[in-house]
């Protein structure tokens, strides 16, 4: 997984795996024939998966892959996801997808991403989601651990 420091405003940039720094995590997922709907499309539910495996390769990336967050029964809880979808996706295709943490309160953060096909470099989805990082044993929300805000270039 590259991690790179600007995130493009649109079109993905020429060359935009080779620049690696701190904050915007990227990866590429191929789209499986089976998440296709009737239309040949990505199925609009399926890209939210998408989205997760996304997330979850960035917060690894960070120090907070599941291994870590099952041992210490702790995790990250969605409460809010926005998506907007831009344009289709079909198969065969690949995905680019680009993963940053916007905005933090220690405890509270909100993750945005985009989504880019890989054949064109076209924005095809953009997704923002709301979520607290929680203690499962307390039932409580607690801080994010400092190595995954730097990681994500946050204070």
């Amino acid at each position: 997984m590259a991690v790179l420091k600007n995130r493009p405003e649109r079109a993905l940039p020429e060359g935009l795996g080779k620049s690696e720094s701190r904050g915007v995590f990227l990866c590429t997922l191929p789209v499986l024939w089976c998440d296709l709907d009737a239309n040949g499309h990505l199925n609009n539910g399926r890209y939210q998966s998408y989205l997760d495996e996304a997330r979850m390769q960035a917060f690894d990336h960070a120090g907070l892959g599941v291994a870590t967050m099952r041992a210490n029964n702790q995790g990250p809880v969605i409460y809010e996801a926005t998506l907007r979808y831009r344009s289709p996706v079909e198969h065969p295709e690949s995905l680019t997808i680009l993963t940053w943490l916007d905005s933090t309160n220690r405890s509270r953060g909100n993750v945005k991403q985009e989504m880019y096909r890989a054949s064109d470099q076209c924005l095809v989805c953009e997704a923002s989601f709301k979520g607290i990082f929680m203690d499962f044993n307390r039932g409580r929300p607690i801080n994010f651990p400092e190595r995954f805000l730097d990681a994500f270039g946050l204070p």
